[in-house]
């Protein structure tokens, strides 16, 4: 037996002998958590909106608006300094790299969107959306479905302590019927066990 099938025996996982979703989420399960499905592209890039949006926070970001907002005031002076030429072409690239990036950024998602991970435990279901995590425990669950095909909806009532969101959805489901019925026996089990203990 390989280390993958050992790996995916361990964890409890029901599908493809092993995929890189579940080293994906392993750091992240609770004592006794066992993945029952799990699906996505297994890694954990962020869309490159989220980069842009990352850099507010970053000296680089910091020195890029700085740039930015000297073209402006640059731009200002040449005006004021009878060089209206230049001062007119800075502050037009000013009013221009606002579109410029936009358009780039949106083009770049469309070809490369947030990456995806989703999986479904004996406790929870976990969404990873790029670096944005939901989860919802299985005994908050109030209902599941099948969405388009390869989509399962599933959520609850209304937010709880041990949910993060009300609704989530799983992508990318080679077999939606099946996932849907193997979520609802889990979710019966949680219940039940909540109710034992």
């Amino acid at each position: 037996m390989s280390e993958k099938e050992k790996d995916s025996e361990e964890y409890g996982y029901t599908g493809d002998p092993y995929n890189a979703v579940i080293s994906v989420f392993q750091p992240y399960l609770k004592k006794d958590e066992k993945i029952l499905f799990s699906t996505g592209d297994g890694n954990l890039d962020e869309s490159i909106i989220e980069k842009f949006y990352s850099l507010d926070d970053t000296k680089k970001g910091k020195a890029i608006a700085a740039a930015y907002m000297a073209l402006l005031i640059v731009g200002i002076l040449m005006c004021m300094l009878n060089h209206p030429i230049i001062g007119l072409l800075l502050i037009v690239l000013f009013i221009s790299i606002p579109l410029v990036v936009s358009i780039g950024l949106l083009i770049m998602y469309c070809i490369k969107p947030s990456s995806f991970n989703c999986a479904i435990t004996d406790k929870r279901v976990i969404s990873m959306i790029g670096s944005h995590w939901n989860e919802i425990a299985l005994k908050d669950i109030s209902d599941t479905s099948v969405r388009k095909g390869k989509m399962i909806m599933v959520r609850t009532k209304g937010y709880s302590a041990t949910s993060t969101t009300n609704y989530l959805v799983i992508y990318k489901v080679q077999d939606p019927l099946g996932v849907k019925q193997m979520l609802d026996e889990a979710i019966q089990r949680a219940k039940i066990n909540e109710y034992q203990d």
